[in-house]
């Protein structure tokens, strides 16, 4: 008998792809940011502008990722045979209930943070960048690169209770 199952394997990815998510997030903030900070010779604008064009390519990888999480997670419950009148009437069905929510809060964040908050912060960025100096335009672009900096923390934060309460499904 092989032992890797098609359940390994499912388990694998669902571990590989929250992963890929949440380190990625990681990376951006505690390492990519400071670094493009210190590069030198670098506008606050063109920082700005970089920053997004990343996290544009970041978030294609993130919702594959996500993607990934959610089928993934299903086949597990679907595995351990969870229904859902257990959501609420187990201590398992508990803990899978409120990851289930947090983790529906983390994507509605991710959304928000992705096609409200970055798309605003990109719009005064460029045209900043075509306008020139305007302490106007640099104090919204600041503004939004406070509120999309939040948003990223929050949502780690968050991603954070997610893996903790999944690390308790487990134990």
């Amino acid at each position: 008998m092989s032992l890797i199952t098609i359940w390994a394997v499912i388990r694998w990815l669902h571990l590989l792809s929250i992963i890929t998510w949440f380190g990625g997030m990681g990376f951006i903030l505690l390492v990519l940011i400071p670094f493009v900070r210190s590069i030198p010779g670098l506008t606050s604008v063109d920082r700005t502008l970089l920053l997004l064009q990343v996290g544009r390519r970041y978030q294609s990888i993130a919702w594959l990722a996500l993607t990934v999480t959610a089928v993934t997670g299903y086949y597990n419950a679907d595995r351990r045979r969870v229904v859902w009148t257990e959501l609420t009437e187990t201590i398992y069905g508990r803990q899978l209930h409120l990851k289930l929510e947090y983790a529906g809060v983390v994507v509605i964040l991710m959304l928000v943070h992705a096609y409200w908050v970055n798309r605003r912060l990109a719009r005064v960025a460029e045209v900043e960048r075509e306008v020139g100096a305007d302490l106007e335009l640099e104090r919204q672009r600041r503004k939004w690169e406070r509120v999309s900096l939040g948003f990223l923390v929050l949502n780690i934060a968050l991603s954070m209770v997610v893996v903790l309460l999944a690390a308790s499904l487990v134990a």
